[in-house]
């Protein structure tokens, strides 16, 4: 049995990030493992590029129709093997000590389920230098953002199988946050301190064509962490948070007690998190907010509709200007530290 599964599905890859894929892993300086390559069901040149590799650890899976990404890994996570997971994307680059290094780190710290690490855009060199406590990981991905980069992670496969875990289809192009959310409740997550793989960054990848879904998505898994840790049961929060994301038009006074529950939800973050990060907390709120306010309709009469519907638009066109700022600082300051 091998002691790692390298879990990688691929549909219609550019043939070279497939074989820089492809090769970064056979070359690792850990050798224990089996490559699950999953094919599926592409339709270029993807299986004679993996067929073009003569190595024993490759396990090649074929799809016959195209299931997607998450029935594919859910495949994945049943056929592997190995004591351990680890995660690769077909146009990433793992870095040659990667296996060895996550494997060690597991080995070391036996409380911990899943963990990523540090990682660098290919070919624009951005460092994502992610949290590595678990302490701040779990309150950053509860009621932040998802802290833990999906191509780099290594997960205990023992965890998944004992806990009936899998991605879940009802997080499309959140998968994986929703993962990490539910394995937290298990064990730690950590981020391993070292640079281990080279994430491509491209306008064909998931974040980038699938930005609104993947937004959506993101906020609902939010609100449920929101309203678990600082709802209070109360009932009227939670009718309106299911009546927002079964995109339901929300009157004025739902809006209102949506509003209510972030102002508490915010004093309680800031309470939480460090100076430097409370203005990415504002940002991320302030989003929050404008979706709630776009599904809001109010009554009282046409002019009351007309004003609301103008300040909603200039509200929504405010944020877009604001996060177009927001762009242009962070682009600065890649371009500085670079």
């Amino acid at each position: 049995m091998p002691k790692v599964s390298v879990l990688m599905p691929v549909y219609n890859e550019k043939e070279d990030y497939l074989r820089e894929a492809i090769s970064s892993i056979l070359e690792q300086t850990f050798r224990d493992f089996e490559f699950m390559i999953i094919n599926d069901g592409s339709d270029n040149n993807v299986e004679e590029v993996i067929f073009s590799y003569d190595d024993d650890r490759i396990v090649y899976i074929k799809n016959e129709e195209n299931l997607k990404l998450i029935k594919t890994l859910n495949k994945g996570l049943k056929l592997a093997k190995g004591e351990y997971i680890v995660r690769m994307d077909s146009d990433d680059i793992s870095k040659p000590n990667r296996i060895e290094a996550s494997v060690d780190f597991m080995e070391k710290h036996p409380k911990v389920v899943a963990a990523g690490s540090y990682a660098i855009g290919i070919p624009r060199p951005v460092k994502y230098t992610l949290p590595t406590d678990n302490t701040y990981i779990r309150a950053f991905c509860r009621y932040i953002a998802n802290c833990m980069m999906h191509p780099a992670m290594i997960l205990r496969a023992s965890v998944l199988r004992e806990n009936n875990l899998s991605y879940d289809e009802n997080y499309l192009h959140c998968e994986d946050f929703k993962l990490w959310i539910e394995l937290n409740k298990i064990g730690e997550l950590a981020n391993i301190p070292e640079f281990l793989l080279e994430h491509r960054l491209h306008d064909e990848s998931v974040s980038f064509k699938y930005a609104k879904v993947q937004q959506r998505n993101t906020m609902k898994i939010l609100f449920e962490c929101l309203f678990e840790d600082f709802g209070n049961n109360n009932n009227a929060v939670k009718e309106v948070i299911d009546k927002f994301f079964k995109d339901k038009t929300l009157s004025l006074k739902e809006f209102r007690i949506m509003d209510k529950f972030l102002s508490r939800v915010l004093k309680r973050l800031f309470k939480i998190f460090t100076d430097e990060v409370r203005p990415y907390i504002n940002n991320v709120y302030t989003d929050v907010r404008h979706a709630v306010l776009s599904q809001t309709k109010p009554s009282g009469g046409l002019m009351f509709s007309v004003f609301f519907s103008k300040m909603n638009k200039y509200l929504l066109v405010e944020l877009e200007y604001k996060l177009q700022i927001l762009q242009w600082i962070f682009e600065r300051m890649i371009n500085e530290a670079g």
